[in-house]
């Protein structure tokens, strides 16, 4: 082994079979160690090989055209001739034996000799230009390195050994298109290698490698991957969301290529328009959000964001618009801290921990929320002594927990400022508790309705922007919320304009071409897809968005009607209109925003990309500043209304469980902390939605999204679809003789009873319908065994189809769903009920208008 000129040799003299194998050279230094390596393949050969060539047929002295044949066993390198003249000799060559052939007549030719010798003296030597006897496919023995990682700028080299006879052809191949050597690639091949060098290499060189040698007798290939660590790729062009005279609030979305390296910060520039210099703000952004201070107010400036992986800084983003720092006249009570845009500790994939328990790490503070599947608690950590949310969640079944666990998994994958971030999960055998931020600022519609805020369009505009960024981030996740309403958007603090979305319970991950339904939410706020049970998209969160909007610029719910099955009835027909007086003072461009959420058609809604790019929200500083007087009235009862019908349906679960506890002779007091729904109750509506018989997720059988991480409200089932208008009535727990009467259609059966015959406890109604719309009936049934139910259009059985659909409940709940109404739909429906102890019927009359008909 030698060394020089930086280069080292290991010469291997005499090589034998035990030679065979890998060689690897190491190489080190006090900064690193460096290695390489390549394969030794070593070939026997026979011993001794003849150099003797025999005359097979053929006189010794040739004449004129006459051809004498010789053979050897090696194979023949040349042919060497003892005369000292021109040969006149032609040898030809196929395999074995060798022919001479004398062409032109020579007086006394000389006999000619055959050697494999390379050298002799002496002789007038004529080499022979054919090939070996040898033929050999091409056969790859190895390329290396194998599936490389190396970073951008790094020189990188591939090499293939191989053996092949005749010579190959070898051709390299990125991704199936073909490198030709050039000044990027260099390609270098020999007898049994073939390198190829690329002295700087990027983030385009990323791929699949391929090699394949060819020649006549076959050919072979090998494949091997390179992955180049480069810069990410610029993120997207930077807004502004908040404009104050010193203070701009900026927003972006993430790069989309990471580099292959997780993308750790953001910088962020500015440059002041009339000077036209970048300045560095941060270096150390951790999130795709940041605000800038102590910036000079009435002033132009242009802003740029780089992100920042291992490798080093991206190019900049493409730069913002122009943003003037003015006064825009904020409501006095509201106020923005910059590190509040920022996330509010570091994310982090959270599993639920089942060998630690929750008490011993957590200090229970006070309940701050309350709900039908567990509660909501305010919470210090014992070390740390920071505090946060829990929300313990009962788990009686399997399907629970896995529900739960899903919410954890989408959790997870959400890490924004505008939604609620998960710190911590434990897991029990008969509860889950999650460990979340804490956000005490209550539900921005209670902060909007304050006495003390002066709302305005502009107000509006800055709520409904942060709304929409949030929801934004999710469906870029494919992620779909599913139950965005006013109490699952909350204010980060009391005296602060920032908000959170939270409750992802019934959050949905959306994979484009498959079919997904989903029947749950609240009335007033889902799109007319779930009602009907059809397949949804990101879009269904537009819909609940353009409800919100509605709401927090007029205080009024355009679907609201004077039942939930009204409501629902009004959601499908998907009506309504801008003809309250409150809206005498909603610009135009609000009004359109609201038009295009709130699209029946689900294909026809814009995105939330388009939402974020619309006229109203792009140009917050044109927007009115002028008091919405009337719109925080409306509001104000709007609020008040939605709180009185969350009592109401505590009353009433107070009621029935009275009711129940007398029938049962049980006289222990009522417990109220463990109220539930009304999920038992079925709706007098014409239209009510009811559940169906799958477990989908926490609150779906009951076609509820609960709100659990409420800071300062005590949660009830007001969400329950399927409430009975009788029951609006307060009844009081010495009442419940009246609560009873009012509730007489619920036959509830005794604790003691084996078996019950089928009974419809909750008949259909009578419905009317425009053709192309969707009609709904319902009933409730009880009875032991379950009865089975059966549908018939004018004593015809119907049967399921891509038109009708059969939902049923566990609790008895079951419904017809006509899709696509036609006038052959027209005429009396009834639902046959039965068991073995007993049967059961009810009718209603459909009758369809024409299209024009209203």
């Amino acid at each position: 082994m030698t060394y020089e000129d930086n280069t080292s040799t290991l010469v291997i003299a005499g090589a034998y079979p035990e030679d065979d194998g890998e060689y690897v050279c190491s190489a080190t230094n006090s900064l690193g160690t460096a290695r390489c390596s390549c394969h030794l393949y070593v070939e026997e050969c026979s011993s001794n090989p003849s150099n003797e060539v025999t005359d097979e047929e053929g006189p010794s002295d040739l004449s004129s055209n006459q051809t004498s044949t010789f053979s050897s066993h090696n194979p023949v390198r040349k042919i060497s001739y003892s005369s000292t003249e021109t040969p006149p000799y032609t040898p030809s060559f196929e395999q074995q034996p060798i022919t001479v052939s004398q062409q032109y007549e020579h007086k006394t030719p000389s006999m000619p000799s055959v050697s494999t010798s390379l050298d002799e003296s002496n002789y007038d030597e004529f080499e022979d230009d054919f090939e070996s006897v040898q033929k050999q496919a091409p056969r790859i023995h190895e390329i290396s390195p194998r599936n490389v990682v190396t970073e951008r700028g790094q020189k990188l080299q591939l090499q293939v050994s191989f053996t092949a006879e005749p010579k190959p052809v070898v051709r390299w191949f990125r991704d199936s298109f073909e490198i030709i050597s050039n000044k990027l690639y260099s390609i270098n091949t020999t007898e049994h290698f073939s390198r190829l060098i690329i002295e700087q290499v990027d983030g385009g060189d990323s791929g699949k490698y391929n090699v394949t040698v060819d020649n006549d007798f076959g050919s072979d290939s090998i494949d091997t991957t390179v992955t180049v660590l480069d810069v990410p790729s610029p993120p997207s062009k930077p807004y502004a969301t908040e404009t104050t005279l010193f203070t701009v609030i900026l927003s972006w979305s993430e790069p989309d290529s990471d580099g292959g390296s997780l993308v750790k910060t953001y910088k962020v520039e500015m440059c002041n328009a009339e000077e036209e210099e970048w300045q560095t703000l941060s270096e150390n952004c951790s999130s795709t959000s940041y605000c800038a201070t102590n910036l000079a107010g009435h002033n132009p400036f242009f802003f740029r964001v780089s992100a920042k992986n291992k490798i080093g800084f991206s190019e900049p983003s493409p730069v913002s618009d122009v943003i003037v720092t003015k006064d825009n006249h904020p409501s006095h009570r509201l106020s923005v801290d910059s590190d509040e845009e920022e996330l509010p500790f570091t994310p982090r994939t959270v599993v639920p921990a089942t060998e630690k328990i929750f008490e011993d790490h957590y200090d229970k503070i006070a309940e701050v929320g309350k709900g039908k599947f567990g509660n909501v608690y305010k919470c210090l950590h014992k070390t740390e002594k920071e505090t946060w949310a829990a929300k313990v969640i009962k788990c009686r079944k399997k399907d629970e927990k896995l529900n739960v666990k899903n919410e954890i998994s989408i959790m997870n994958e959400l890490t924004h400022p505008k939604l609620l971030m998960l710190r911590d999960a434990y897991e029990t055998p008969k509860s889950m508790v999650l460990v979340m931020e804490y956000v005490g600022g209550g539900e921005l519609f209670d902060r909007v309705a304050d006495e003390d805020l002066e709302l305005t369009e502009r107000d509006c505009v800055h709520f409904m922007r942060q709304i929409c960024e949030g929801v934004r981030y999710m469906h870029e996740k494919s992620i779909m919320h599913l139950d965005l309403k006013p109490e699952n958007i909350l204010c980060v603090r009391k005296d602060s304009n920032l908000i959170k979305i939270i409750d992802f319970g019934l959050a949905r991950r959306f994979t484009p071409g498959e079919s997904l339904k989903v029947m749950f939410g609240t009335p007033e706020f889902i799109a007319p897809e779930v009602v009907n049970y059809e397949q949804i998209g990101l879009q269904t969160d537009i819909w609940s968005l353009g409800v919100i909007c509605y709401v927090l610029l007029s205080g009024l719910s355009p679907f609201m009607g004077d039942s939930d099955g009204e409501t629902l009835s009004n959601v499908t027909q998907g009506d309504f209109d801008f003809d309250d007086e409150a809206f005498e003072e909603i610009s135009e461009e609000a009004r359109h925003f609201i038009e295009k959420c709130l699209l029946k058609n689900m294909k026809k809604r814009i995105t939330i990309s388009e939402c974020i790019e619309h006229k109203w929200l792009a140009h917050s500083e044109r927007n009115s500043s002028k008091k919405l007087r009337q719109s925080l009235r409306n509001l104000k009862q709007f609020m008040a209304r939605r709180k009185w019908q969350k009592m109401g349906t505590a009353i009433r679960a107070i009621g029935r469980m009275s009711v129940w506890q007398k029938q049962r002779g049980d006289s222990k007091s009522i417990d109220h902390s463990s109220i539930t729904s009304d999920s038992d109750i079925a709706s007098q509506s014409d239209l009510s939605v009811l559940p169906v018989s799958r477990s989908t997720s926490r609150g779906e059988t009951d076609f509820k999204g609960e709100n659990l991480e409420s800071s300062d409200t005590t949660e009830t089932d007001e969400d329950v679809f399927n409430q009975s208008k009788d029951e609006d009535e307060d009844c009081e727990d010495d009442n419940c003789v009246n609560c009873e009467n009012n509730n007489k259609h619920i036959k509830t059966m005794s604790s003691g009873d084996t078996s019950a015959p089928a009974e419809i406890i909750k008949d259909m109604v009578d419905c009317e319908a425009v053709k192309g719309d969707v009609v709904r009936f319902d009933i409730a049934v009880e009875g032991h065994p379950t009865p089975h139910v059966e549908w018939l259009h004018d004593q015809s059985v119907i049967k399921e189809d891509s038109r009708h659909s059969f939902v049923a409940s566990h609790n008895g709940l079951h419904s017809l769903i006509i899709r696509d109404i036609c006038e052959s739909d027209e005429g009396d429906y009834t639902c046959k009920v039965a068991n073995d102890n007993g049967e059961d019927t009810c009718s209603a009359e459909l009758i369809v208008y024409g299209v024009n008909a209203f």
